[in-house]
């Protein structure tokens, strides 16, 4: 799970410490550890610091503030418990598996500043490889895993990781060999991106045209990491960024076979990013219930739910059925078509335009602003977190490498079964690092992808275009006005039924109250 479904804006931190010895103290610990609330926007509410005590030499219950820490759970004066690295808490296993079972309990969740990480995974083999790694181990690899990473990148030499699409790792010679069938793919894409098509118009002509199965289809997504990746130019890059002119592209001999030279492959990649910007005004929401959430019953004050009740003929594409919000507590219990309730929204969001044009300008202007504050944090905590799950999986691979050969030397001995079973273990570990790196890198795409759009946008400009239409629709409009700019400063809108229809499970007419933020606009 990702911390920022965690940890949230203003939530209170217990900081926990330990340093074993005299001239050990816990300035580092708590300079790295008070960065990382701010980068959460959260505060230290109260530290817990074990100095000069040994976590070897001494039990849980010999360790006075860890004790304290876990007394003081009930009182309520902390949401979440950060330390800087999850052996500041214990160096026994079976400690480990205490705590977590105790705080787990509790419902207080503990992160480890330094790795951006849950103490508790919720991935038993997780939990057992962090525990079973002393920290100096643990410190020694990191700082040799970010040098030898920047080291091998300056040298033109892959990394580590899975290789991209096209290529396979030879790790004897340590190159990247072409695999020519999907490299006939890739020049496919990039043909196809020089032609102006969308990702979903590629997507579909390369799976029909090299007959990629259900399985092996690839989606929008996977094609866009090929787009942006100029290893099919004979480069590698190092710290991405939103600017292309800052990345660190390194031109390298041990990548077979590139498709094309860096320029052909910057130029692709500028057609791209400025179809994306051509096509942003054209983007329109997926969900058509742009009330969800917002949307409340003025008689039993509930949230009124969403239900898509439509079909669609397959043969002759006519559509059945309706979309509706419902009421569904007892005293109410009604339904209304999402075609009438918008209707009535967008009437009163227009009379909004016209004679609130101004003070909208300014609100939207304000939110636009807030908005890319938040995408920009979230942002940067991606970064953190992908750099960290990358330096983990280097760590992994170290692991593997050095069991690998002792474990052919040891094929014939007793304690064999023990070795195999240690592998298994850690490559399970790291095909998650590589699923969670994958997921935070679709994540990192939705957050620039959001970035970009509102960078892009002009809300005076937007908002005097929907002054000159004549009707204004939220079809129409779609998410690029509505949701942007509109939407998002709604607070709230509060549906006043029909008396008279009441008794009716479904409701033909209604009035609304849109409050957007202390501004209120009646329907009449």
């Amino acid at each position: 799970m990702s911390l920022m479904h965690v940890i949230k804006k203003g939530m209170k931190a217990a900081f926990y410490a330990r340093h074993s010895t005299a001239s050990q103290n816990i300035n580092t610990q708590r300079a790295f550890v008070q960065k990382f609330v701010e980068l959460y926007s959260c505060d230290i509410a109260v530290e817990y610091l074990d100095e000069n005590v040994s976590a070897r030499k001494n039990k849980l219950e010999d360790r006075s503030q860890l004790k304290k820490l876990l007394d003081d759970i009930d009182k309520k004066i902390f949401d979440f418990v950060v330390v800087y690295q999850q052996d500041r808490l214990a160096r026994n296993p079976s400690e480990h598996l205490f705590l977590r079972s105790l705080l787990s309990e509790a419902g207080i969740p503990v992160v480890v500043a330094s790795t951006h990480a849950l103490y508790d995974s919720g991935d038993l083999l997780t939990n057992i490889f962090r525990d079973g790694l002393s920290q100096f181990e643990v410190e020694t690899l990191r700082i040799r895993t970010k040098d030898t990473i920047a080291t091998l990148h300056q040298q033109g030499l892959w990394t580590g990781g899975k290789a991209p699409f096209g290529y396979t790792y030879d790790k004897e010679h340590r190159v990247l060999l072409s695999v020519q069938e999907e490299l006939s793919i890739v020049k496919d894409i990039f043909t196809a991106l020089r032609q102006k098509l969308s990702l979903q118009s590629i997507s579909e002509l390369i799976n029909q045209k090299h007959n990629r199965t259900e399985n092996k289809k690839l989606h929008k997504q996977f094609i866009k990491r090929i787009i942006f990746n100029p290893v099919y130019a004979g480069y590698l890059v190092h710290h991405r960024t939103n600017n292309i002119d800052e990345w660190n592209l390194v031109k390298s001999d041990r990548i077979y076979s590139p498709v094309m030279t860096l320029d052909e492959w910057k130029h692709v990649y500028t057609l791209y990013s400025q179809r994306s910007t051509e096509q942003r005004k054209d983007i329109i929401s997926k969900s058509p219930f742009f009330l969800r959430d917002r949307l409340y019953c003025s008689i039993c004050h509930a949230a009124l739910k969403v239900k898509n009740q439509q079909s669609t003929n397959k043969k002759t594409g006519a559509i059945y059925g309706d979309s509706w919000y419902i009421c569904r507590s007892a005293l109410c219990n009604y339904k209304i078509r999402i075609s009438t309730l918008h209707q009535e929204c967008e009437r009163l969001l227009s009379l909004l335009i016209k004679h609130h044009s101004s003070e909208l300008v300014q609100l939207a202007e304000q939110q636009r602003r807030q908005l890319l504050f938040d995408l920009d944090h979230k942002q940067q905590i991606l970064n953190k977190q992908m750099e960290d799950n990358q330096e983990l999986q280097c760590l992994v691979e170290q692991k593997l490498n050095d069991i690998l050969p002792k474990n052919k030397a040891l094929i014939m001995k007793p304690n064999i079964n023990e070795q195999l079973t240690f592998i298994e273990v850690l490559r399970d570990y790291l095909r998650k690092l590589q699923n969670e790196y994958n997921e935070l890198s679709q994540q990192l795409d939705e957050v620039k992808r959001s970035i970009e759009l509102y960078e892009a946008s002009n809300c005076k400009l937007e908002l005097e275009q929907l002054l000159v239409s004549p009707n204004f629709s939220v079809k129409k409009d779609g998410r690029f006005h509505i949701e942007r700019i509109l939407l998002n400063l709604i607070e709230k809108v509060v549906i006043i039924p029909d008396l008279s229809s009441l008794n009716k499970k479904v409701m033909e007419k209604a009035h609304l109250s849109v409050t957007i933020n202390s501004s209120v606009i009646h329907s009449t």
